[in-house]
Order: structure tokens, then C-alpha cells, then sequence
């Protein structure tokens, strides 16, 4: 799915905070802060550094069972977006998870356990703004009322 630049540069951010929600086979969800997301090539990359989290066993059901997940990223400047996809592809090894493994190692000497690729199926703009109003503050008397009998209250 083709998304917005804008989104592109604030998931690409190193900044933007970027959470992961995944679920267990028996629905349970597992919401984890992960800063090893990015997007490249129309997916979005994670790079999981743990074999046995629980984020991997998740992301691997996930996998295996078309199962959908969502990603929360918020930038400095509170610009927030929801992505929802299906993981897709993960890679245990060859020349791209050796390239990602490098990556890694150069940063902090870790390691890493698979790189998934996930498909976006929805990307949601999740930022506030702020209401032209707030009912019952900036309304007069005859607005409130015209809202409220359009509202059907």
C-alpha cells in the first residue's frame, strides 16, 4: 500500500516513539515499545532482536495465521498515526538479514533473531486537533440548541 510522504518520514523518524501491538493465539494482547520499526520498499521492516520474546512467538502466529497487527507511532511534536497490516515474510537468514544483522551490531553490539515485513493494509492519522468548539463554552444559546436538535437530543 502506498501511504502519505508525510507518514514515511515520521515512521522513518528516529525520534518518533513506535509501539507494536500483537495478540497470542488466545487473543491476548502484548503492546511493546519497539524502535526498530521502519519503512522501506512500500512494507514496514521490524527488526526483532529477541528469539524468544513474546512479541516473536506473536509476530510468528501472526505470520502463520494471516492475523492482523497494529503499530502506533508519535512523533516530538505529537503528530500520531495507527498502522494496521499482516505480517507477510520473515527472515532468519541470507544476505538481507546479514545486512541488518551488521546494521545492528555497528549500533549496539546486539543481536537479532528475524526481520519481518509487514504488509499495511490502513494507515490512520491518529493525531489530535483541536474542536473549532467545545459545545456548551463558545455556542450561544440558540447555536446549542440548533446543535443539539440537529444531533436529535
Amino acid at each position: 500500500m502506498k501511504i502519505d510522504k508525510k507518514y514515511i518520514q515520521l515512521i522513518n523518524d528516529p525520534s518518533a516513539v513506535k509501539i507494536l501491538s500483537t495478540v497470542s493465539k488466545s487473543g491476548i494482547p502484548h503492546v511493546v515499545v519497539k524502535q526498530s520499526i521502519h519503512y522501506e520498499d512500500g512494507k514496514i521492516v521490524y527488526l526483532e532482536r529477541l528469539e524468544g520474546s513474546k512479541t516473536n512467538k506473536h509476530m510468528t502466529y501472526s505470520l502463520w495465521f494471516n492475523k492482523m497487527v497494529a503499530i502506533n507511532v508519535l512523533s516530538k511534536d505529537k503528530m500520531s498515526i495507527q498502522i494496521k497490516g499482516v505480517p507477510e515474510k520473515m527472515l532468519v537468514a541470507g544476505s538481507v538479514f546479514e545486512k541488518y544483522y551488521t546494521s545492528v551490531n555497528k549500533k549496539d553490539s546486539g543481536d537479532l533473531a528475524a526481520v519481518y515485513y509487514i504488509n499495511i493494509k490502513e494507515v490512520i492519522d491518529e493525531s489530535y486537533v483541536q474542536p473549532d468548539y467545545v459545545m456548551g463554552y463558545s455556542l450561544s444559546e440558540e447555536q446549542r440548541n440548533e446543535t443539539l436538535n440537529l444531533l436529535g437530543y
